[in-house]
C-alpha cells in the first residue's frame, strides 16, 4: 500500500514493480509516466498492461445518483473485478493506480452514495475489498494500491497532518505501508 500527496511520484514508484505488469488505473494519472516504463527500461523489458476506469461522481456525496448512474457504477465495478481477477492470474506484477476511487466506485455501486451510510451497511463492502487482497496474497503475486492523502481535521479544524483518503483497512491487510 503506497499513500502520498499529490504528484509525489505513487505511480512512478508502483510502475518499478516487476514485469509483466498490469495497472489498472483509476486515478487517471498515468499520462505522461506509463510510457516511461515501455519498452526496455531498467526496470523490465517493458511488458505493461494498462486498464482504464472511468466514472463520474455526484456532485454533492450526500445525495444518491440516479438508479442509470448506480447501473453504470455497477457495471464499472464489476468490469474492474473481471480485469483484476485476469491479472492476478497472468501477471507477475498488479498494480491499482488509485485505490482511493476504488473505494468511491464500490460505496457508489452499492450504496448508489458516498455519504450518509448507515455504519453497519459497510460489512458486505468491507468484506469484498479485504477479498481482493487476500487473493492476490493467495496468489503470490507483487500486488500494490495507491492511495491519496486528505488533511486530516480534529474537531472541524486542520490538525497539520494527513491520512489517507480511502478504506482504511488496507493498512491492515497490505504487508508493507509506505
Amino acid at each position: 500500500s503506497v499513500d502520498g500527496g499529490h504528484k509525489s511520484g505513487k505511480t512512478s514508484f508502483l510502475l518499478t514493480a516487476p514485469q509483466p505488469l498490469c495497472v489498472l488505473d483509476v486515478d487517471a494519472s498515468l499520462e505522461g509516466v506509463v510510457d516511461q516504463y515501455i519498452g526496455p527500461t531498467p526496470y523490465g523489458p517493458g511488458d505493461i498492461y494498462v486498464a482504464s476506469y472511468r466514472f463520474e461522481k455526484p456532485t454533492d456525496p450526500n445525495e444518491a445518483g440516479s438508479k442509470e448512474d448506480q447501473s453504470t457504477w455497477v457495471k464499472t465495478w464489476e468490469k474492474l473485478l473481471k480485469d483484476l481477477d485476469e491479472a492476478v492470474r497472468n501477471s507477475a506484477s498488479v498494480v491499482i493506480d488509485g485505490g482511493s476511487e476504488v473505494y468511491q466506485l464500490i460505496r457508489l455501486a452499492r450504496f448508489g452514495k458516498l455519504a450518509q451510510v448507515p455504519p453497519r451497511m459497510y460489512g458486505e463492502v468491507n468484506a469484498e475489498l479485504a477479498d481482493i487482497f487476500l487473493t492476490a496474497q493467495d496468489r503470490n503475486i507483487n500486488f500494490l494500491v495507491s492511495f491519496k492523502l486528505r488533511a486530516e481535521y480534529k474537531n472541524d479544524k486542520k490538525t497539520g497532518q494527513y491520512e489517507r483518503s480511502g478504506w482504511d483497512d488496507s493498512a491492515y491487510l497490505a504487508q508493507t505501508n509506505i
